[in-house]
């Protein structure tokens, strides 16, 4: 992000409008051109056929292009922090996030 101030919940709330969408949340991952790079867990509706291009474009067109997502990573279930998780791992790809507020668990 380059050090700008990006919210996730609106991030989240563009990525939620898309159709096919369930939930999604949206962390920053540590990048080592940018510092953290904006990555969107994203958890898709039963039978929905939607891709990470899909998500990419729906958010350049509802949100400013460095507040858009880099990555979008399909995730099962998005799982919420305890006090035994709170540290922000994103499990099974142990990658830190800056954000502790929600986590995911990745489905591979």
């Amino acid at each position: 992000s380059g050090g700008e101030n990006i919210s996730p919940k609106e991030i989240e709330i563009v990525v939620n409008q898309l159709d096919g969408i369930l939930e999604s949340s949206v962390v920053g991952l540590l990048d080592e051109k940018w510092g953290e790079k904006v990555t969107a867990a994203v958890v898709k509706k039963a039978g929905a056929a939607i891709d990470a291009d899909a998500v990419k474009a729906h958010c350049k067109a509802h949100l400013h292009g460095w507040k858009c997502p880099k990555e979008i990573i399909f995730v099962d279930e998005l799982l919420l922090p305890t006090l035994e998780n709170s540290d922000c791992l994103i499990f099974g790809v142990g990658i830190e996030s800056s954000r502790t507020s929600c986590l995911f668990d990745v489905a591979n």
